[in-house]
């Protein structure tokens, strides 16, 4: 099977954070690209220590508008 490129959003909190690890792990081992998108949380950075994952975070903020933007960085 061709290997999948899989984004996972899972910051910001322990219930997100831990299975969305676990998940990854598990695809990795199948061959899969998954790509964890994590807050800025200490929490976060410190669960992901010494993992083989690609990472992302993301930030979140409101605009003038009323409407909520979302920025996006990439860990190669």
């Amino acid at each position: 099977m061709k290997p999948f490129h899989i984004l996972i959003p899972c910051g910001g909190t322990g219930g997100h954070l831990f299975p969305g690890i676990a998940v990854a792990e598990k695809l990795i081992e199948k061959g899969h690209h998954p790509l964890l998108i994590l807050s800025d949380k200490p929490v976060d950075r410190e669960a992901i220590k010494n993992k083989k994952i690609l990472l992302g975070t993301h930030s979140l903020w409101q605009d003038g508008q009323g409407c909520f933007q979302v920025k996006l960085s990439l860990f190669l």
